[in-house]
C-alpha cells in the first residue's frame, strides 16, 4: 500500500525542468517549418527583362547600306568672284527622279559612344547612262549619249531617341566631298566633252531606325544637302585631247540643293544587351 501510494503522488506532481526539456515543444515544429516561397511580381520580372534594353547602342559597331529611292535637286550656276554678269543670265534647273540608287548606293560603318550617339563615315558611289534621241525629222543628226560617274564621302553624326527601344526615331548632320566623272558624245563618236567635278557638301536630316532583332535595324529617313561645285572640262576630238579647247583648272561651275528619301539596312555587332 505504501508503494502505492508513493506512485501515485508522483503521477500527480507537476513536471521537473529535466522531465519539460525532455518533452517536444509544439512551438518549435511550428518554427522549423519550411518558408513559404518568395512573391515576385510581374511588372519587376518584365522590368528586368532583356525586351526593355532592345536596342543598346552604345559599344556596338554599325554597318550600313542605304539607296535614294526619291531625289529632287535644284541646281544654279555659281560664278567666280571677279565674274561680269554682264548680259549673261543665270542657269537654273530643277530635277527629280525615283529608284534605289538612281544617285548614290551607300556602303558605311558607325560606332556607338552612347546609346543614342553615333558617329561614322559614309561612301556612296552612283552610275547612270543616258541617251537623248535626235527626233527632229528635218535635220536627223546623233543622238546625245551622257554616262555619269559619282562618288562621295561622309563623316556623320546622329543621336537616336528613345533609349533601348524597337522603334528609334533620329537625327543626324554630316559633310564632307563629293565629286564625278562625266562624259557627253553622241552616237557617231565624233569628239566628246570631258566633265570632272569636286564638290564640298554640307547636310542633315532624321528618319526611324525599325529594329527587327536587336542585331538589325531598316532605316528609312530624309537628309537634305548642298553641294559647292568645282569643275574642269577637256574636249576629245578624235580621240586626241585638244589642249586649246576646255578648262584645265577647277573654276566654280554650279551650287545644287538636293532632298532625298532613302531606304536602308543596317547590322549591329557588339556591345548593347
Amino acid at each position: 500500500m505504501l508503494l502505492a501510494g508513493s506512485l501515485l503522488i508522483l503521477a500527480l506532481a507537476p513536471p521537473t525542468e529535466e522531465t519539460a526539456a525532455a518533452e517536444p515543444d509544439p512551438s518549435a515544429e511550428a518554427q522549423t517549418e519550411p518558408a513559404a516561397p518568395e512573391v515576385v511580381h510581374l511588372e519587376t520580372r518584365v522590368a528586368a527583362s532583356p525586351a526593355g534594353n532592345f536596342s543598346n547602342l552604345k559599344g556596338r559597331f554599325r554597318i550600313h547600306l542605304d539607296g535614294n529611292v526619291f531625289t529632287f535637286q535644284h541646281q544654279r550656276e555659281w560664278f567666280e568672284n571677279d565674274h561680269v554678269p554682264s548680259d549673261d543670265i543665270e542657269d537654273v534647273s530643277n530635277s527629280f527622279g525615283g529608284a534605289i540608287g538612281q544617285y548614290n548606293v551607300g556602303l558605311g560603318v558607325g560606332y556607338g559612344i552612347t546609346d543614342g550617339l553615333v558617329v561614322g563615315a559614309k561612301l556612296g558611289l552612283g552610275f547612270n547612262h543616258n541617251r537623248r534621241l535626235d527626233k527632229n525629222p528635218d535635220n536627223i543628226g546623233p543622238d546625245q549619249i551622257d554616262s555619269n560617274l559619282t562618288f562621295l564621302f561622309r563623316p556623320y553624326v546622329e543621336y537616336a531617341f528613345i533609349p533601348g527601344g524597337r522603334f528609334r526615331p533620329f537625327i543626324f548632320a554630316h559633310g564632307g566631298v563629293a565629286g564625278g566623272r562625266s562624259v557627253q558624245t553622241d552616237s557617231d563618236d565624233t569628239g566628246a566633252v570631258i566633265n570632272h567635278t569636286i564638290s564640298p557638301t554640307l547636310g542633315g536630316g532624321g528618319g526611324l531606325h525599325i529594329f527587327i532583332i536587336p542585331q538589325v535595324s531598316i532605316d528609312v529617313f530624309g537628309e537634305v544637302d548642298h553641294y559647292f561645285t568645282l569643275a574642269k572640262t577637256a574636249v576629245e576630238i578624235d580621240g586626241v585631247i585638244d589642249p586649246d579647247l576646255g578648262d584645265p583648272d577647277y573654276d566654280r561651275a554650279i551650287q545644287t540643293t538636293e532632298f532625298g528619301v532613302l531606304l536602308g539596312i543596317s547590322l549591329w555587332f557588339g556591345g548593347g544587351s
